[in-house]
């Protein structure tokens, strides 16, 4: 939805591409990038302190999906432009 929504601004000419697979050691990926311009996504993180106990229901709205997805996944990596997240869950015990 973010990628829709605030990356391509709803503009229904944009594409999001979305990829998903499994690596080796067990660990699921998803790559999402949208068209749009890109955004300061340390910006947003830092602003809703992913990562940290905080309450969802203390949160503005937006940012709280980029909580949720930090939370429950071992890394979360942006390209430089902003409009690229690759998130990275581990699926298998060692």
């Amino acid at each position: 939805m973010n990628a829709i929504k605030h990356g391509n601004n709803e503009d229904s000419s944009k594409y999001v591409s979305v990829t998903a697979g499994l690596t080796r050691d067990g660990s699921a990926y998803i790559l999402i990038e949208d068209e749009g311009e890109g955004c300061n996504c340390k910006f947003v993180v830092d602003s809703n302190h992913i990562g940290q106990d905080v309450d969802l229901c203390d949160m503005k709205e937006t940012g709280r999906g980029l909580k949720i997805v930090g939370c429950i996944c071992e890394r979360m990596k942006f390209n430089s432009k902003g409009n690229k997240v690759v998130v990275l869950k581990k699926l298998c015990k060692e």
